[in-house]
């Protein structure tokens, strides 16, 4: 067991993910939340983006799985959406992924209903507190340790000085909002885009890494449907995403509460409206019938909201060479995604995994109170479970002429002609659709799609269809035992 106390700053899916990690070593983890939680999987105050399309891909889906064994079926218990792959459609920049069956399941739902299952399994760990209507305003720093040794807060935080595990996990009640300093072993930021970590570094003398964006400009705007009574579709997610011959993006995925989540969006100033005709009209525009024909079959239940804040934002604060000990940046603090490819909550729970793991393998390895050096290797794993993500977020991005910052170097334009070939193959084989889907989904990194057999078939490529009607139900190809065998070359 590591030294007693450690305190998140967030407590979205970044932060409630990291807790249970580090509730698996520390006695006692403190989460620190802004908001009050609201009851149930009602919408919560301080996360505005909630209202729109959010996306748990398979591999965040396992990742969740790893953490609060169960998740999956409390999710969908709660209402969340079970789903094969034979029930994806999914126009990419090259044709319609070839359609595939097998035995790998996941969900879909609101972003409010994930934070609610979460914060249900949460509720079930001890050791976990989750203080909500507490503010973190900076961090308490032993300087000539050059080590953070906890967190300014606002709020009810208990007796100054004083640490409780809360008993079940449960919100803790009001309490005073004179600002103190809450004790910790190790204190994580998971605030989110709006951390303010690189601001607290700064006034404590240290040089913080400079913050890279890359916007390929994505303007979305979601609604909640109803289908209309008699509607039957033969998927649950449909995507028609954007090329740059074709700068629209359309998807709608089947959410709780028989309901469907849509999202309209536009790449380089192409922005969708937010009426009621100006919406269907956006959709009409896209390059592919099936998201405007399924909305003809539904009725609004929500007004439209548009959403601007989309660019890809990373901060390598791996780089720092003296920066404080006991102190780690996760989630969208650290690395965020453009939205449209769904990685923001899955990269959030495989970050979590591999803390956890990391913690395990630093505790066997050190002894004594000190946690010399955990901060770092922490932040070096941060890092590493978000590059491939990130690579292949701006590596879509790029391929437009109006994306803003990044570089389009030999690599990136390399890499973006081998995924095209992977999605033209894509479009034709189901084998290589299985293996494109399990790496987009974050299940195996990117390096899959260099096996041999995935090589030969993505090189020897046609073009794939990039228009006209998904494949049918009845031409999808069954693949046994769960995996579709790939030969070898």
């Amino acid at each position: 067991m590591a030294p007693g106390h450690a305190v998140v700053i967030g407590g979205s899916i970044a932060g409630l993910t990291v807790a249970r990690a580090l509730s698996r070593h520390f006695a006692a983890v403190t989460v620190l939340e802004r908001d009050h939680y609201p009851d149930g999987s009602a919408p919560r105050k301080g996360l505005p983006q909630a209202k729109f399309l959010h996306n748990l891909l398979p591999g965040g889906d396992e990742a969740l799985e790893s953490l609060f064994p169960g998740f999956r079926a409390r999710h969908v218990a709660n209402g969340a959406v079970e789903f094969g792959s034979e029930e994806l459609r999914w126009l990419t920049s090259q044709g319609w992924v070839a359609r595939f069956t097998n035995d790998r399941r996941t969900t879909a739902s609101s972003r409010d209903l994930v934070d609610f299952s979460l914060r249900q399994m949460v509720a079930t760990d001890p050791r976990i507190t989750l203080r909500g209507g507490t503010e973190a305003t900076g961090l308490a720093v032993d300087d000539e340790a050059r080590a953070v040794i906890g967190v300014r807060v606002r709020g009810p935080v208990g007796p100054v000085g004083t640490i409780g595990t809360g008993g079940t996990g449960s919100t803790v009640g009001p309490g005073g909002t004179d600002e103190r300093i809450l004790p910790a072993d190790l204190v994580v930021d998971a605030g989110g885009r709006g951390s303010r970590a690189h601001v607290w570094l700064t006034s404590l003398g240290y040089q913080v890494p400079a913050e890279t964006r890359i916007d390929a400009g994505l303007v979305y705007a979601s609604r909640v449907y109803r289908p209309r009574p008699g509607v039957r579709t033969d998927w649950k997610i449909l995507v028609v995403s954007p090329r740059p011959d074709s700068p629209r993006y359309g998807a709608i995925f089947a959410i709780e509460g028989g309901r469907w989540m849509a999202a309209l969006g536009g790449v380089g100033g192409v922005v969708p409206p937010t009426d009621d005709n100006g919406y269907l009209d956006f959709a009409a525009g896209l390059r592919a019938p099936d998201v405007h024909d399924a909305l003809l079959q539904a009725d609004p239940l929500t007004p439209v909201r548009r959403y601007r804040g989309t660019e890809n934002r990373r901060r390598a604060w791996e780089t720092m060479t003296r920066g404080p000990e006991n102190f780690v940046v996760v989630g969208d603090a650290a690395c965020a995604f453009n939205p449209e490819f769904g990685q923001g909550m899955s990269i959030a729970a495989r970050t979590a995994v591999a803390i956890e793991r990391d913690i395990a393998t630093y505790l066997r390895r050190h002894r004594g109170p000190a946690l010399t050096g955990l901060a770092a290797r922490l932040q070096r794993s941060v890092a590493r479970t978000a590059a491939p993500a990130w690579d292949m977020a701006v590596g879509e991005d790029l391929k437009f002429a109006t994306t803003v910052g990044g570089a389009r170097s030999t690599v990136v334009r390399l890499g973006q002609w081998y995924g095209d070939r992977v999605g033209r193959a894509a479009a034709d084989d189901p084998a290589v659709a299985e293996a494109f889907l399990r790496v987009v989904g974050l299940v195996d990194p990117p390096t899959a799609l260099l096996r041999p057999a995935i090589m030969l078939r993505a090189l020897s490529a046609g073009r794939g269809s990039t228009a006209g009607a998904s494949p049918a139900a009845a031409d999808l190809a069954p693949v046994s035992g769960g995996r579709r065998p790939v030969p070898e070359a």
